[in-house]
């Protein structure tokens, strides 16, 4: 399945999981990870901002009062219409076919959804043609610390069957200087999440005693490097998010 075919599946699996969406994983609503993606930002007060793969525009909203307008794109109808409480404007559109006009946006953000773009590069490059120049990139994608790489392919490629990338940091650099931008930073942010909370959602309950013994065989490495803890009722790792910021030339 590829490009456009793909859509309607994600649409379908976003549509179920919006109701609870703000509720099953801490990253999507988590006070600290918002307060570092608002901070890596240095648009001013009356910049316009768009959140890309907006879902329930969270990230979006968090940028409310810290710029002058944010508009939300999602391809998902249900994520959007509770993205339109937090955001000025929200509109069902693909990451890879912006429908905004070159040079609209003085920031574009974009958090956790790359790896279900068919095309990763072309969204990225949209988002640099919407921006106006010395505009400013926040991406933001969860990520592998490193030897721990090929283990946390597994469980992602485990947990969620449509994604169609996996990324480390090298790759989200290249996409990121290929697109066109320059002085590229990188600031990690660390979060604790709840594997069980995690695998609650409609489209991995399936997957979810695969997901639970990838993680009681890791490597003690993995285990080590990422602090994972295996209770008698919770499996807890620490997950590594990745806060790139660049900017469109001048």
């Amino acid at each position: 399945m590829t490009g456009s075919a793909r859509d309607p599946s994600i649409r379908a699996q976003f549509t179920a999981r919006a109701p609870v969406y703000d509720d099953v994983s801490a990253w999507v609503t988590d006070p600290g990870m918002l307060a570092a993606i608002v901070g890596a930002c240095q648009a001013p007060r009356t910049a316009s901002l768009l959140d890309v793969c907006c879902g329930t525009g969270a990230v979006g909203g968090a940028f409310r009062g810290r710029v002058a307008r944010v508009t939300g794109i999602d391809l998902t109808l249900e994520m959007l219409r509770r993205a339109s409480v937090r955001l000025d404007a929200a509109a069902q559109a693909s990451a890879i076919a912006l429908p905004f006009a070159d040079a609209t946006f003085d920031a574009v953000v974009i958090r956790q959804a790359l790896h279900f773009v068919f095309g990763p590069e072309r969204a990225v490059r949209e988002m640099f043609r919407v921006l106006r120049p010395g505009g400013q990139l926040v991406l933001c994608h969860r990520i592998p610390y490193g030897p721990d790489a090929a283990w946390w392919e597994r469980v992602n490629r485990a947990k969620q069957e449509l994604a169609c990338n996996f990324f480390i940091e090298n790759d989200l650099r290249r996409l990121i200087a290929e697109a066109g931008f320059e002085r590229l930073a990188l600031t990690d942010y660390f979060l604790w999440e709840s594997i069980q909370a995690w695998m609650d959602s409609p489209e991995a309950r399936a997957a979810t005693e695969r997901v639970f013994d990838l993680y009681r065989s890791a490597p003690d490495q993995v285990v080590r490097l990422r602090g994972i803890t295996i209770g008698a009722t919770e499996i807890r790792d620490r997950w590594r998010w990745a806060i790139f910021s660049a900017f469109k030339p001048a």
